[in-house]
């Protein structure tokens, strides 16, 4: 256990350094940043507290594990048919209308998920499909925006994801912390009550704080779906940047469902693994990794660092097949995590430079649709 703590102790020294250490961002940006940070943590921290029961939710349902993988199935198959048409709306309709409906459909979803019915329970994971396509657009493409207004936006936009990195890692230990409180004390429906909650704080902080900006609003619903598919056709840079998103992405949802066995697996059966501390030293590897690519950034381009974050990720998941030696694991797991503390203020920064603003959301959703079939196909083969 003591091995365990020196490498938690070591990350949140490293963490503090880097945060203290960052370049200055300036203040343009201020008041819009809060208000796009605060909204990002309700929502990212109401998923958050879901997450580690929904799976033992389901059994204490009674469902055969035939069931919960078809409801698992279910969500990332409503992301695909449902979630990047709705989210893609954002653009005509409004982005700041899309995040609170964002919040509306996922607290429906939590509500559906305490009804022990398996209809309920697809109705559920369905509107949670939707939910997340939104989250991981909408949200986004309100805050490069605002962004937009402002000179060296492309940087700014790069500095405001670094800090929801670092933010988010923290509201994830919060998150879990919270919701094994709730689940031990009031049951394993708790925590979607709580998340219910964080939820409806979600939608009014967006309809009191977030301005509403548009992609076009004029466009016809139709030709937001045509537009979409024509600017993905016409710039090959677009395909370029989607390709390798979903390819890492897949690969990090992945990588959420195997690291928990493999770790169990190789300490042996009746060995106690501490998944808390070791779930913290990853969120504190991203915070790392956030403002490590804030110091990389001032002395080269994003898609540089996009190239080195593939390479170094790559190798450090190739590590599982040919050792098994724990602490090498370890440092396997927490090198991609790093990496993925830099992957995501990097990749926002390249989208928001290539996407074309008018059809922003409609282009991102269209290029997660690859991401989401690949996780579909590993999750047939890993539930």
């Amino acid at each position: 256990m003591s091995f365990y703590f020196a490498f938690l102790i070591l990350f949140v020294m490293v963490s503090f350094f880097l945060f203290f250490s960052r370049p200055h961002f300036g203040d343009q940006m201020g008041d819009k940043r809060k208000k796009f940070l605060i909204a990002y943590f309700l929502a990212a921290g109401a998923d958050w507290l879901q997450g580690p029961y929904i799976y033992a939710l389901y059994e204490t349902y009674g469902l055969p594990k035939s069931d919960i993988a078809l409801l698992f199935i279910s969500s990332y198959m409503s992301s695909i048919i449902f979630g990047t048409f709705i989210a893609s709306l954002a653009d005509k309709y409004g982005r700041k209308r899309l995040c609170v409906l964002y919040g509306l459909l996922y607290a429906c979803a939590c509500l559906a998920t305490l009804i022990n019915s398996f209809d309920a329970l697809l109705l559920g994971r369905v509107l949670t499909g939707i939910s997340t396509s939104i989250l991981h657009t909408t949200f986004e493409a309100w805050m490069v925006h605002e962004h937009l207004k402002q000179p060296n936006h492309y940087e700014s936009v790069g500095q405001t994801i670094s800090l929801a990195v670092f933010g988010n890692a923290i509201v994830a230990i919060l998150a879990g912390s919270l919701s094994s409180y709730a689940a031990q004390s009031y049951g394993f429906t708790a925590p979607f009550i709580t998340s219910f909650l964080a939820l409806l704080c979600c939608v009014y902080f967006v309809t009191v704080s977030f301005n509403e900006n548009y992609g076009d609003s004029e466009v016809k619903v139709q030709n937001i779906f045509i537009n979409a598919l024509s600017e993905i056709k016409k710039d090959q840079r677009l395909p370029l940047i989607g390709l390798p998103q979903s390819l890492f992405e897949a690969a990090m949802y992945t990588f959420v469902f195997m690291w928990t066995p493999l770790l169990q697996e190789n300490a042996g059966e009746g060995q106690d693994v501490p998944f808390t501390l070791i779930f913290m030293c990853f969120m504190f590897c991203q915070v790392i990794g956030s403002f490590l690519y804030l110091h990389l950034v001032r002395r080269t381009t994003a898609e540089n660092i996009a190239r080195w974050v593939y390479i170094i990720s790559s190798f450090s998941l190739f590590i599982p097949f040919f050792f098994q030696n724990t602490p090498l694991l370890l440092l396997s797991f927490f090198t991609f995590e790093i990496c993925c503390g830099v992957y995501f203020p990097c990749i926002a920064t390249i989208k928001s430079k290539y996407i074309p603003e008018h059809t922003r959301v409609a282009v991102m959703s269209f290029l997660r649709i690859p991401q989401n079939v690949l996780i579909v196909f590993i999750l047939m083969k890993v539930i």
